[in-house]
């Protein structure tokens, strides 16, 4: 067989493995399962559930999730399209009082959840 012939099929080979690794790994960042604590909230599914402990009084329930290029800049990647996807479940932004601080309010019915961001880590609360 032709030496350029070989490498071109390896080429395609190569290729054709690539695409549908990145097709996959998309599908992943693209797909949501829902909370433990707020059964009708959206989470990445590609998200890890870690331990959380909380102090704060006004907190009823709360899960710590770990996903990896998670920054709390809102207008920016995957905090975007995670606030976009929390929408689309009908669950409303509410204006958070400290622009600065790094949560996020969101309110459906009579349920009104925080997330609260931080590098490559987000936690959900359940307010009492």
């Amino acid at each position: 067989m032709n030496k350029k012939i070989y490498m071109s099929i390896i080429s395609l080979f190569i290729f054709v493995l690539i695409f549908i690794f990145y097709d996959q790994l998309d599908t992943q960042q693209n797909q949501y399962k829902f909370s433990n604590i707020q059964k009708d909230f959206p989470v990445p599914l590609e998200a890890k559930l870690t331990n959380v402990t909380i102090s704060n009084k006004n907190i009823k329930k709360a899960e710590k999730y770990l996903i990896k290029g998670l920054t709390n800049r809102a207008s920016t990647g995957k905090l975007s399209n995670y606030k976009e996807k929390i929408n689309e479940h009908g669950w409303k932004d509410l204006i958070d009082e400290n622009e600065g601080n790094k949560k996020y309010v969101f309110i459906k019915n009579d349920n009104k959840v925080w997330i609260i961001v931080h590098e490559n880590t987000f936690t959900l609360c359940i307010i009492k």
